[in-house]
């Protein structure tokens, strides 16, 4: 029984940790997909295009949004994926399902993006510095900073 739980903390810890990965992975191609769209307006605007900057503006605010969003989600996944740990470690559970809803199916909606569990995704911007920090700064301050660019780039131009 006891190695039948160390196997099933050690799912969770894997799962934890490719989910962050994944999370790492997000987050660097959404600011990929800024920084190229920022380009592309560059280019339109040396080559006196000005009139199409407004196209990779609305799509660099699109996917700041959607920057925005999906980063949360993962990050509440993570969290609640820490939550079923936490239960299994204080022997509250011992069965792999919750594992496979959270990382594979409704689970994860069910718990992160339901009118009623918003606080959970919403909590993902709390808890220790370790935490918060990156996910404040590159789940909010970035895609926001991004947003008020595109912003004040339109503004520029009109």
């Amino acid at each position: 029984m006891e190695d039948e739980k160390k196997s099933i903390i050690q799912f969770y810890l894997q799962s934890i940790s490719s989910q962050d990965s994944l999370l790492q992975s997000y987050r660097a191609l959404f600011l990929g997909i800024e920084a190229v769209l920022f380009g592309l307006a560059y280019v339109l605007y040396q080559s006196r295009n000005e009139a199409l900057i407004w196209l990779p503006a609305m799509i660099g605010i699109i996917f700041s949004f959607l920057w925005i969003f999906v980063c949360s989600h993962r990050g509440c996944m993570i969290d609640q994926l820490k939550k079923e740990l936490k239960k299994l470690t204080n022997g509250q559970t011992g069965d792999l399902k919750r594992w496979f809803e959270l990382s594979y199916g409704k689970a994860s909606s069910e718990e992160c993006l339901r009118i009623k569990k918003l606080g959970n995704l919403i909590g993902t911007y709390k808890g220790p510095s370790e935490k918060w920090i990156p996910r404040v700064c590159f789940n909010l301050f970035f895609p926001i900073f991004a947003i008020s660019l595109w912003i004040w780039i339109l503004n520029y131009f009109n």
